[in-house]
């Protein structure tokens, strides 16, 4: 039976891109605009790039600052002036800006431990500006795929102007030197840095290829397929081998990613588009083909340029071997390059343009992994390799499997980023594109931290259907008692709301069989009350409970998971914490104080925080947790009154098998927290001024044993095992009581007030904060006599038990009937992020 939206809630969808419209012209709010501006810096640092820089690298500089470099601290700042002013901490908190980080890192750790410090300070300013400022900067300004594909356009736009020129230079010789002639297609880069145009035409080529492959509109798909094609005559006129390598391997990794077919008829377009630009330039076309065939015969006869490149590769491997750790420090490999070089190899090449000759030093084994390796050693390679891989393979989370803008932005940084990663073989990280790479890592990282589009979903974005309702992931361990039942009922009012609500807890237990009756989805998550056992097993099963379902927002319920929960998410999706009473109150000393560290620690991965009752608030307060670091909402706990109403107390009775004598009930889980071990230490003196009376334990927990134990020889006590039914024991009792050390805020009381019962509880703020005026008594459990006289009290006199009764009854029918849960709640996830 299909789920129907709740009385007076409409059901809530994800939210539809697009513009509003307003008298039939759209209208773009504001922000809206704002974001876009703050992206143009991004678009300025593209076109920066290509401002024509002549210097050469013929001497060690501390620094080269070029228009990018000028452009790049723009983008810097920009991205730093959006995380003061929106939601900085959000942002940062992403695990796709773990790599970054390790970057950092490792580069500092270099740059201290480096043997020339006033080198190694000026290359971890440019390492920390490429590796590490611009991603995050770029990861922060783009945050729709409408920015990174506009990004990626005015790439396409300066590398086509790159090409055409190029091409130009090649056909009327005034590119750089090669051989006797100055042929070689440059674009505006300049002699010193004849790698560039090659790499940024190649780039241009996959976003094109990306294009043709997934534009939904098939004359788009051939414009960008010949778009594609004229970058490869640009690529060839560069006489670049390691640029050509690169591309034509990362061309194969997206051609392959959309088939094989696509992949063989590419192959055979592309070798006839070659064999048509030879032709058509016969006079040059020899020198394409001997460069093209250099990269065979690199391995058995290779040119002097290959065999200096060999030379200083084994020079950063002897390098390395100085200090495999940190490596000799970030921009020493020139001080040690002359120590370590063989006779063999040269130190330096000549760099022409016209008649003008420079002589360029080589201050990099021109293998970006082996000068990772020599200047940061083990660790910075690792952390500059996770960098790498993340951007490659994480664009591709956000291909949908069919055509649209979402699938050619995975696909473009995806071969763009397969293209920077097999580059780093034959090159390093160096030059005028530098801080452009810096800025792909970053769209690249944006991609990463998107959640991976639902398999089963149909039609385009914001087209109303069942794949845009909101996906709700409850993770939840404890399967009885209080928590659970608030879990399968928010669970059961969500899906009649129009939520797609998915819950995750261990199979066995009240909870699965409640979930399963009501017809709500669950996957299986073991787990364990303990807070250190199991933690890691958990947390592997809960990463794939949540790889499974994807879900829009992540709800932890209680102590285990808030922490195994917050653990796995770590800021990939929005995240709302419920304790359902703080974990920390449960515990003593060094204990408690460790949970209290993380407690605050964890603040900083939760987007929202639940709380049920102003005490929760208050006891966070105390103990001072950070809680400006996260959103907050208070949604205290309700009751389905269909199912909790008034009884007949002589009839509950007679089911139950009990005696017409006055009854005091104590419901709840048998544990320390629970506090029945006060209420037996109380008894004595109830049978001794009521001498029938009777007390009633309902349910099992660990204490079970060692609370029989000191009711063995009280007279009146049953301890009467769990129960499926509450309703029937509160119906027989005569008076409630709740001596519970601390809650959350308890159903209990709740339950016993729906069932026009008298109370008892202890004097905790949570359950003084659940018992209104004038339904109970609230007394210091800890104190003997002053439980016994309040129960006694009510046992005594009718007339007090009927009047709290009422006052309970009414107060549950006016404040506490759940039927309001589903939108306080969709409050909760729209303040976390997952509705905005």
């Amino acid at each position: 039976m299909a789920d129907t939206p709740a009385a007076g809630l409409p059901a809530p969808r994800r939210p539809v891109t697009g513009r509003a419209r307003h008298r039939g012209r759209r209208v773009v709010p504001w922000t809206r605009r704002l974001a876009r501006l703050e992206v143009l810096p991004l678009h300025l640092l593209v076109v920066a790039v290509c401002v024509p820089d002549t210097s050469t690298s013929g001497q060690v500089a501390l620094a080269h600052v070029t228009a990018a470099d000028v452009a790049a601290c723009l983008v810097i700042a920009v991205a730093g002036l959006r995380l003061l002013r929106h939601d900085g901490p959000a942002v940062l908190r992403s695990r796709a800006l773990l790599p970054p980080l390790a970057v950092l890192l490792a580069v500092s750790l270099s740059a201290l431990l480096a043997t020339d410090q006033q080198l190694a300070a000026a290359g971890w300013v440019r390492r920390v500006e490429v590796d590490v400022l611009l991603p995050v900067a770029a990861f922060v300004l783009c945050r729709t795929v409408r920015a990174i594909a506009g990004v990626l356009a005015t790439l396409v736009a300066v590398a086509a102007f790159e090409g055409v020129y190029g091409v130009v230079q090649y056909a009327t010789g005034t590119g750089a030197g090669y051989g006797e002639e100055a042929i070689r297609a440059i674009g505006t880069f300049g002699a010193g840095n004849q790698l560039a145009m090659g790499d940024l035409v190649a780039d241009a080529g996959l976003v094109c290829l990306a294009g043709a492959l997934a534009l939904p509109v098939r004359r788009h798909r051939v414009l960008a397929a010949v778009a594609a094609a004229g970058f490869v005559l640009p690529l060839l006129l560069s006489l670049s081998r390691g640029a050509l390598l690169s591309g034509v391997v990362a061309a194969a990794l997206v051609l392959g990613r959309a088939g094989w077919r696509a992949l063989v008829g590419t192959a055979l377009a592309g070798a006839a588009v070659a064999a048509v630009v030879l032709v058509a330039v016969p006079s040059q076309g020899a020198v394409v083909v001997e460069r093209v065939d250099s990269l065979v015969s690199t391995a058995g006869s290779p040119d002097q340029s290959v065999s200096d490149r060999y030379g200083l590769w084994d020079a950063a491997l002897r390098m390395w071997s100085q200090d495999p750790l940190t490596g000799i420090g970030v921009k020493n490999f020139s001080e040690h390059r002359d120590s370590e070089l063989g006779i063999g190899t040269s130190s330096g090449a000549d760099a022409a343009t016209g008649s003008t000759y420079e002589r360029v030093q080589l201050l990099s084994p021109h293998e970006q992994y082996l000068l990772v390796l020599s200047e940061q050693g083990v660790l910075g390679l690792l952390a500059y390799v996770s960098l790498v891989v993340v951007a490659v393979v994480g664009p591709l989370r956000r291909e949908r499997g069919r055509r649209g803008t979402p699938t050619v932005v995975a696909l473009a940084l995806f071969g763009v980023g397969a293209q920077f990663a097999v580059a780093c073989f034959w090159g390093d990280l160096s030059g005028p594109t530098a801080p452009l790479q810096g800025v792909v890592l970053g769209l690249a990282l944006r991609a990463a931290a998107t959640p991976r589009p639902r398999p089963d979903g149909a039609g385009d974005p914001g087209e109303p259907g069942d794949d845009d309702r909101l996906r709700v992931l409850h993770v939840c361990q404890p399967v009885d008692a209080g928590v659970a039942r608030f879990v399968a009922r928010t669970a059961e009012l969500q899906r009649q709301a129009g939520l797609d609500v998915v819950v995750a807890c261990p199979a066995s237990g009240w909870l699965p069989e409640r979930l399963d009756a009501l017809g709500v989805p669950r996957t299986p998550w073991d787990a364990v009350r303990s807070p250190v056992r199991g933690v890691l097993p958990e947390a592997v099963r809960l990463h794939r409970a949540v790889r499974a379902t994807d879900p829009d927002v992540v709800h932890l319920h209680s102590a285990k998971a808030g922490l195994v929960g917050r653990l796995v998410v770590h800021g990939s999706r929005p995240t709302v914490f419920q304790p359902h009473a703080w974990p920390f109150e449960a515990a003593r000393g060094p204990v408690a104080s460790a949970i209290r560290c993380w407690e605050a620690l964890a603040l900083h991965l939760t987007d929202c925080l639940l709380l049920v009752s102003r005490a929760e608030l208050d006891r966070a307060r105390a103990v001072r947790l950070p809680l400006d670091t996260t959103a907050r909402r208070l949604v205290r706990n309700g009751l389905d009154l269909r199912e909790h109403g008034v009884d007949d107390p002589a009839a509950a009775r007679t089911a139950l098998g009990l005696p017409d004598a006055p009854h005091v009930v104590c419901v709840g889980r048998l544990a320390q927290q629970k506090g029945q071990d006060r209420l037996l230490r109380a008894w004595p003196l109830v049978r001794a001024a009521v001498p029938d009376a009777r007390l009633v334990l309902v349910g099992d927990g660990p204490d079970e044993e060692a609370l029989r134990r000191q009711a063995d020889g009280l007279p009146g006590v049953e301890l009467a095992g769990p129960t499926s039914t509450p309703r029937t024991w509160y119906a027989a009792a005569d008076v409630v009581v709740v001596p519970s050390r601390y809650e959350g805020f308890a159903f209990v009381p709740l339950e016993a007030m729906a069932a026009r019962r008298s109370l008892v509880v202890h004097d905790h703020p949570a359950l003084r904060e659940a018992l209104p005026a004038g339904a109970g008594a609230v007394v210091d459990a800890d104190d003997p006599e002053r439980l016994a006289a309040a129960l006694v009290h009510r046992l005594r006199s009718a007339a007090v038990r009927d009047q709290e009764g009422a006052v309970g009854r009414a107060h549950v029918v006016t404040d506490r009937d759940d039927r309001t849960l589903p939108a306080q709640v969709l409050d909760v996830y729209t303040a976390a992020g997952a509705a905005r």
